[in-house]
């Protein structure tokens, strides 16, 4: 069920805080009313030069339910992420062997 910010399960921890508690795996960073239309979530990005399949955890912006904006970071030397920092990207729950993930799937249009 989606709330009034349009993301699934979020819902206050107390009447007072302004915080909410979020499903597993979700990690928000930013968790109070003032900032509630710019929730920062962590999203996995696909590595693109391993030749099995390797996500990488990064930061974004939650634009609305499935739409993202990777955070600025700093990406590491070793690493050819499919998507750079500034992009918007569709992201969706994804069923992966260690557990379930959001996934940056494509660049938004």
């Amino acid at each position: 069920m989606r709330g009034a910010t349009g993301f699934a399960e979020l819902r206050p921890v107390t009447d007072q805080s302004g915080f909410y508690a979020a499903p597993q795996n979700t990690n928000l960073f930013v968790m109070d009313d003032r900032h509630a239309s710019s929730l920062v979530v962590t999203i996995h990005v696909r590595l693109t030069d391993e030749m099995v399949k390797v996500w990488r955890p990064v930061a974004a912006i939650a634009l609305d339910a499935d739409r993202y904006r990777i955070a600025d970071q700093v990406i590491p030397e070793d690493e050819i992420w499919e998507f750079r920092p500034g992009q918007i990207v569709i992201a969706a729950e994804q069923n992966e062997d260690s557990g379930t993930f959001l996934v940056a799937l494509h660049a938004a249009d």
